[in-house]
């Protein structure tokens, strides 16, 4: 559906789509053929297949047409197309409130009272490195909502926040309601991915505000400038990662030395299988016949979308990647306008004297 929905749009527009917006279709629809190719494997090569082809469709899709649309149009329907976005995330950070502020702590409590039958009905024992690694993952507060995975959801209530942030900004002098609204949902964003502690997450919205600040320092006509701020921005989690990689053991930090592992594992993936990869759900096997030697856990997920798109796609990856940052830098330019930048302040009028 989302990708027939797409081709609507863009068949509505096609007389006013330039040679740009064709280029993003085309390396969208590159990638979405390699991923269909594997769709018909079947089992999770399919489903999940299917949801990186809607997902990039539909992602390409709506910016074209936005970046198609009359000047006025397009600041409309971006402003309708935020609002859906946002109102969608809501569902999940209420979802993960509750995990963060009820559940887990109710299962923490249901563990606790019943830890020796647990670990006996396991075969652990007290104390031992397969308990204090269960435990230790037990008692991380964490945020899923119906990902399956922190970091996944976090990463979301990460942009809701940044994205109902920006609202409440752009709305604070017109709809002071409606900035009141906006606001409390960003506050409950960034409160929920700081509880979850993803450090991804918290990056990555760290990220998200210093964007919006750098580009309102420029002045409206320097796109360029801010479209190659964005992709700094946007290539500084892959060289944290890359740099944690290089530094070995020395370091006692392991989050971004475990990811570091699963990218070395990707590009050794997508080495092997330079063409069309081995589709989106075989990381997981292949991972395991090129893992590093010091990286002893199994994954399905390289934990990181550039990653993962070389390795499951091959060449419709890479055309993937450079369509994210075609479509950041399309944003970055967009972001701040003449009418948006903030005006100055008037020049202050000199008293007028007093009449009898």
């Amino acid at each position: 559906v989302t990708v027939i929905l797409a081709a609507v749009a863009v068949v509505m527009m096609r007389t006013r789509i330039d040679a740009r917006g064709i280029a993003a279709l085309s390396m969208a629809a590159t990638g979405s053929a390699v991923a269909l190719w594997h769709a018909f494997a079947g089992g999770d090569q399919c489903w999940r297949g299917l949801q990186w082809i809607a997902a990039i469709m539909g992602a390409t899709s709506i910016a074209v047409v936005l970046r198609a649309l009359p000047t006025a149009d397009a600041r409309t329907a971006r402003a309708v197309v935020t609002a859906i976005l946002v109102a969608a995330a809501v569902p999940i950070l209420w979802r993960g409130l509750l995990q963060v502020c009820i559940e887990h702590p109710a299962t923490g409590e249901t563990y606790m009272a019943n830890r020796a039958e647990f670990l006996a009905a396991r075969g652990w024992a007290e104390g031992s490195p397969q308990a204090l690694t269960y435990e230790r993952r037990l008692m991380q507060a964490e945020a899923t909502g119906w990902f399956g995975l922190s970091n996944i959801a976090s990463s979301v209530l990460g942009a809701l926040a940044v994205a109902a942030g920006g609202a409440a900004f752009a709305l604070w002098r017109p709809r002071r309601i409606g900035a009141v609204l906006a606001g409390i949902v960003a506050a409950a964003g960034f409160l929920t991915v700081a509880m979850t502690g993803s450090k991804g997450a918290i990056a990555a919205t760290a990220i998200g505000i210093a964007f919006p600040v750098l580009a309102l320092r420029l002045p409206a006509t320097a796109t360029v400038a801010r479209a190659a701020v964005a992709l700094l921005l946007l290539a500084l989690p892959v060289v944290a990662v890359a740099a944690r990689g290089m530094a070995g053991l020395s370091l006692g930090e392991r989050s971004l030395l475990v990811r570091s592992q699963y990218a070395d594992g990707a590009l050794r993936v997508f080495g092997a299988n330079p063409l069309i990869g081995v589709g989106p759900a075989g990381f997981g096997d292949a991972y395991l016949r090129v893992r590093p030697a010091l990286a002893p856990e199994e994954v399905q997920s390289a934990h990181a979308a550039w990653a993962d798109w070389i390795a499951s796609l091959g060449e419709g990856g890479i055309a993937w990647i450079a369509l994210l940052m075609l479509l950041v830098a399309w944003c970055a330019k967009a972001a701040v306008t003449p009418e948006t930048q903030p005006a100055p302040l008037p020049a202050e009028e000199p008293p007028r004297p007093r009449q009898a």
